[in-house]
């Protein structure tokens, strides 16, 4: 006679369980260690953010990070930075040509994109040298209380082609390697591309602190 063994269906077994619940207290347990441990250094989240949109043009638009830690709110440009900027832009472009809107604590000056390059070409013009050298004069030492975070934003057109994406990397590149050669501070400098002013390179200035992007 065939042996046949007999198996409950309520025969249920706790099994791993102990042992995963446990490894999830560690873990846990761990992760609290390391945030009890950390420390937040001032300006990092709005210089990790600026970095992020240099990369992904028009990420976290609406909401910047600012004042999440005191030293990090913003205030207003002073006027005599806003003097030197608009100066900056005098000498290399026609005054007419160029649209200046001040905000609270923010400058955007608006160029036609046909002063710095030719129709359709990303090779550089004169007026490019010459606003890149005025304007990193101003921007390595605006004045003894603010830097300024600068944000150089080229205008997209409504019709994307793989031609016109690699005219504005090609642009792009131009327009930061200039300013970094003039010598403008890398960390506070950045490029991208966003909708709004098609034929228009965006130049945005924003006010932060003295200290803001230098190494504790």
């Amino acid at each position: 006679m065939a042996l046949i063994s007999k198996i409950k269906p309520d025969d249920q077994r706790l099994g791993s369980l102990p042992l995963f619940l446990s490894l999830f207290l560690l873990l846990l347990a761990f992760f609290i260690f390391l945030n009890s441990i950390s420390s937040l250094e001032t300006g990092k989240s709005v210089q990790v953010l600026a970095s992020i949109r240099s990369s992904f043009p028009g990420f976290g638009v609406g909401g910047d990070g600012t004042g999440i830690v005191e030293d990090d709110k913003p205030g207003r440009i002073e006027q005599s930075i806003v003097v030197r900027l608009e100066e900056a832009f005098a000498v290399a472009i026609n005054e007419l040509e160029i649209r200046i809107i001040n905000e609270a604590n923010r400058i955007h000056v608006d160029v036609p994109i046909v002063h710095f390059f030719a129709p359709g070409g990303a090779e550089p013009r004169a007026a490019l040298g010459v606003l890149s050298d005025r304007l990193s004069a101003v921007l390595v030492d605006p004045s003894p209380r603010q830097r300024l975070e600068t944000r150089i934003l080229l205008g997209r057109p409504e019709i994307r082609t793989a031609y016109v994406n690699r005219l504005e990397l090609d642009r792009a590149d131009q327009l930061i390697g200039h300013l970094l050669v003039s010598g403008s501070p890398p960390v506070l400098t950045s490029v991208g591309v966003e909708p709004g002013h098609p034929g228009h390179i965006r130049f945005s200035f924003r006010a932060v602190g003295r200290n803001h992007g230098v190494s504790q």
